[in-house]
């Protein structure tokens, strides 16, 4: 009866390599199954979204792209918004509070939770949510409107560099640090920086519903504490992550047992990170109009 050559002990150490590999891919397979099933099919509807808001306001699309998974992908019937940010951007936070009043249109709950710090474009985003929660100590509030222009031009002169301008208008280098800004053009400002303040303080009144004649004494651009905020009505609750976290459960219905999920990390590569950095250094040395803290 024929036989089979014995293999060498070369042979079966790589046969053993090879069915481990196998073995650990399929356990791997089965742990991301096992856990995607008890996610997704034992709890269904058991489930809060965690979106987190920290940092400077000036991409919205990371946290955009956190509130649209909810609302498409998971379908949560709550999302806690965890904001700790000295506001930003003026199209960035409105970016962001339109997202959440769309995500509210869906008959999601949204939680805003405040961390250390939630003001002026970040308070912006925060009046979008069903209920707004602070610590007592949050700094909060700072509704308002800031632009700065750095001028440098007695420097330059100093070092002997000067800057030859060519444009196609009057106004296309206002804010230019090479020069000082003549009046026509502060003006011209102010009434950018009037009219973007005017949408703030709107949007404050309607969703804090606060008269007219109150509201005037809350937005001008003052800071307050969670405690201070609650008693001039510009926040509804006081409490902390965890105490949100209950609040968020209760008004979407949800068992104390509801398991609170994160979207997926859109990780950035090495470029786009160092890319990210050159833009946020070419804003800063560009003009913009800001809702943030000093």
């Amino acid at each position: 009866m024929p036989t089979l050559p014995r293999k060498s002990r070369r042979d079966q150490i790589i046969d053993g390599i090879v069915v481990g590999l196998i073995a650990l891919c399929v356990l791997m397979i089965l742990a991301v199954a096992a856990g995607s099933f008890s996610a997704r099919k034992l709890v269904p509807g058991e489930r809060i979204g965690l979106v987190e808001l920290t940092g400077a306001i000036t991409d919205p699309e990371p946290v955009n792209r956190q509130l649209r998974y909810f609302r498409d992908v998971e379908k949560v019937p709550a999302i806690l918004l965890r904001i700790d940010s000295p506001g930003g951007y003026v199209g960035a936070s409105q970016e962001i509070y339109r997202q959440v009043e769309l995500i509210r249109q869906r008959g999601i709950k949204v939680i805003a939770s405040m961390g250390n710090v939630a003001a002026s474009g970040a308070y912006y985003v925060a009046i979008a949510a069903d209920t707004i929660m602070a610590n007592p100590g949050t700094i909060t509030g700072s509704i308002g409107v800031i632009a700065e222009f750095p001028q440098a031009d007695t420097l330059l002169r100093k070092v002997g560099l000067a800057f030859n301008i060519v444009k196609s208008g009057r106004y296309k280098d206002t804010g230019s640090p090479t020069r000082p800004m003549r009046g026509d053009e502060q003006e011209l400002l102010q009434s950018v920086v009037d009219d973007t303040y005017q949408q703030f303080r709107e949007a404050v009144g309607k969703a804090r519903k606060i008269p007219q004649a109150r509201l005037d004494s809350l937005t001008q651009g003052q800071v307050f504490t969670g405690r201070m905020a609650k008693a001039f009505g510009l926040v509804d609750t006081l409490g902390n992550y965890d105490d949100a976290l209950r609040l968020a459960k209760r008004m979407a219905g949800l068992s104390d047992g509801a398991k609170v999920i994160r979207a997926p990390s859109a990780e950035k590569s090495l470029f786009q990170r160092l890319l990210g950095n050159v833009n946020d250094l070419w804003h800063a040395s560009s003009w913009s109009v800001s809702y943030r803290l000093p």
